[in-house]
């Protein structure tokens, strides 16, 4: 089975997935650079919407959206599935029960066309092994007029610069309403262009 954040899934050094044995470290870290608080600001969320978050590895980022989501759903996608269960630990120890789960690959998302209003990812872009065949799923699952978030930072080390990922989205049928950040640390606002 091919794993849409990258073409291999080993657990060295080299590979594009971030090892489930390390996301510890990597929380650490991403608490700096960009933590769960700062990450909710830059998001266009209501608290009724219905949100993706794909790639949500250990759930650093899901408790907050979750939180905010008081009468909207959470629903997160990773294909490991050690990573889904630390998040929803995370979950239920916060005592959020607005959440789905769901082991799957970002290429072949099970969800029906349209019913989204969001969709969130954080240094997971550049981690897709079919980035094109991602964009025309999520904007096959996207409401009209629905959010795809995409936040990268470095020292992620599938990284991708902010021009690129502007270019290659707005390529699919997005505009880019907002962005916040820099270069280096950035999240960029997109939204499904329908007419």
């Amino acid at each position: 089975m091919q794993h849409s954040w990258c073409a291999t899934q080993s657990n060295t050094a080299d590979s594009s997935v971030y090892p489930y044995r390390r996301s510890n470290a990597w929380e650490s870290l991403r608490n700096i650079l960009l933590s769960p608080k700062k990450h909710l600001k830059r998001l266009p969320l209501q608290k009724d919407f219905r949100v993706l978050e794909v790639g949500c590895g250990a759930g650093f980022y899901s408790v907050e959206v979750a939180r905010f989501l008081t009468y909207g759903i959470l629903t997160l996608i990773d294909d490991q599935e050690n990573m889904l269960a630390t998040a929803k630990s995370k979950m239920e120890k916060a005592q959020l029960d607005n959440v789905h789960y769901i082991n799957a690959d970002a290429v072949r998302l099970p969800l029906t066309d349209g019913s989204v209003d969001m969709i969130y990812l954080v240094t997971v872009f550049g981690e897709l092994y079919a980035q094109q065949t991602f964009l025309k799923e999520a904007w096959r699952v996207l409401k009209a007029d629905g959010f795809l978030s995409i936040s990268e930072h470095r020292p992620a080390p599938a990284f991708m610069p902010m021009d690129v990922v502007e270019s290659f989205v707005i390529q699919e049928g997005f505009d880019l309403p907002e962005m916040y950040g820099w270069q280096w640390n950035y999240t960029l606002n997109f939204k499904k262009i329908t007419a």
